[in-house]
């Protein structure tokens, strides 16, 4: 997950969006919880304008599959189903002969095409997730007191077993009055329902949410979304940006038409029995001698070499520098750039802190997404996992820190995920290392306390070394 999230903040701050895909499945012969990218070239939505995304209502994903994989996935076992699958992808071939992109481009994401994909051997297939509305019964069921919902059509259902309840009652003298009867309501519900169309809108399956979340399985971030909008973080800076290649590119095209190095030599000064050629190798190589006879009136041989034209081009490039870093709030400090000489170290230090600032939005946004992901990702544990299992929460990989998951005691248990920032950074165990080494120097505490508290790559293997304690 260190390495999915790493590269999905990579797409965060280029793209201004972000999105995870929560699945059951198994894959490489381990059934599990698995979390996937979702590239947003292939992900859609409705137009939302809740940053927190609470008013979507429709989104899906395109899918690109060898024919085997979608056979066997929408098949089900009937053989029937199959060839009819088969026959509505009857263009898709079975091997793959040729590739219209190279293997490492990004060219095949940049073309993707709604309904053909990019390769001859892969089928389209459209993942759609729709909130739809439809009437519901509300039942409460007073003789054991359970709530739950059925379809409107079950209304016979319970009338026939309320009356069977009423008759049994009577029967051995029971008021009707005190019978436990199930009470309805009707009520418009809200249910995630999902289809897997092909590019012609056949249906290859189609079903309520299976999650116990109720919803999809998707998790997405758009930032920031101020009235619908998308953007990155460094689209305030693309002006800049451009405008410095066009400085640079200006700058080499002057040095480029400079004159490097031109021989101004006088015609008249030419020696006997030389050429031109023959004079610009002698002029050019090492230790070269050309022997001429001035002439009265006649300039001596000159070499030339110009320097661009300052037109301002250095001046602008350097102010198109200084913007980059005021717009974006990023400077030299959180850089890792040398201070200039003389600058007070809580000024460099404020300077960090002021940068990071400005970049405590994105993260916290990110954060946010991470919480909304990891909360679908453990109620899909919770739904799914059915034997117990060893997971590691905290400490170190060794059995003294793994617990035991039973998944009776987890299952619909409500909860709530609260990320958090470490304070453990290389620059805080070296600090904190050096406070506990000079407290042991100075006999504060023993070495069974510095070993314990410290961040020492050997402190685990050291201390079951260390004698018991008395």
């Amino acid at each position: 997950m260190w390495e999915l999230d790493g590269r999905t903040l990579e797409e965060f701050v280029i793209s201004g969006s972000c999105a995870h895909k929560i699945i059951y499945a198994s894959r490489n012969g381990k059934t599990d919880v698995w979390v996937d990218q979702i590239s947003p070239s292939r992900l859609f939505f409705n137009r939302m304008n809740d940053i927190r995304h609470l008013d979507c209502s429709l989104i899906g994903e395109l899918h690109d599959m060898p024919i085997a994989d979608l056979l066997s996935r929408y098949a089900k076992g009937n053989r029937q189903r199959a060839v009819a699958l088969r026959q509505i992808y009857s263009d898709v071939r079975d091997a793959h002969f040729e590739q219209r992109y190279p293997t490492l481009s990004n060219e095949p994401t940049d073309n993707i095409d709604f309904y053909t994909p990019s390769e001859n051997n892969m089928c389209r297939v459209i993942e759609v997730w729709h909130n739809e509305s439809r009437e519901m019964l509300r039942c409460h069921d007073t003789l054991d007191g359970t709530i739950y919902k059925v379809e409107i059509s079950a209304i016979d259902e319970i009338e026939a077993e309320n009356s069977r309840r009423i008759k049994e009652a009577q029967a051995q003298g029971v008021d009707k009055e005190q019978v436990p009867l199930i009470k309805t309501e009707w009520f418009i519900d809200k249910v995630w329902y999902y289809r897997h169309l092909s590019p012609l809108g056949h249906i290859l399956d189609e079903g309520e949410t299976p999650y116990w979340h109720e919803s999809h399985p998707y998790t997405i971030k758009l930032y920031p979304l101020v009235d619908g909008e998308v953007h990155s973080l460094v689209e305030d800076v693309i002006d800049q940006q451009s405008y410095k290649k066009r400085m640079i590119t200006m700058l080499d095209f002057i040095m480029g038409s400079s004159a490097k190095g031109v021989l101004l030599f006088p015609e008249d000064a030419l020696p006997d029995g030389m050429t031109v050629d023959d004079l610009a190798d002698e002029w050019t190589r090492y230790n070269g001698i050309i022997r001429y006879r001035p002439r009265p009136g006649i300039p001596s041989p000159q070499q030339i070499t110009v320097n661009g034209t300052n037109v301002g081009a250095y001046d602008m490039l350097s102010l198109q520098m200084k913007m980059f870093e005021n717009i974006s709030g990023v400077h030299g400090a959180i850089q890792g750039k040398a201070a200039p000489s003389g600058t007070p170290y809580a000024l460099y230090v404020q300077q960090m802190q002021n940068s990071s600032l400005n970049l405590v939005d994105m993260f916290e946004s990110f954060k946010c997404f991470r919480t909304d992901r990891d909360t679908k990702l453990v109620k899909t544990i919770q739904q799914y996992y059915d034997m117990e299992r060893y997971q590691k929460i905290v400490g170190e990989d060794n059995l003294e820190t793994l617990n035991n998951v039973d998944e009776e005691q987890v299952k619909n248990v409500e909860f709530d995920i609260n990320i958090t920032e470490s304070v453990s950074s290389p620059v805080y165990r070296i600090a904190s290392n050096e406070f506990l080494l000079d407290l042991f120097k100075m006999g504060q505490i023993d070495l069974r306390m510095l070993l314990e508290n410290g961040s020492f790559p050997f402190a685990d293997k050291l201390l079951q070394s260390l004698p018991p304690q008395q």
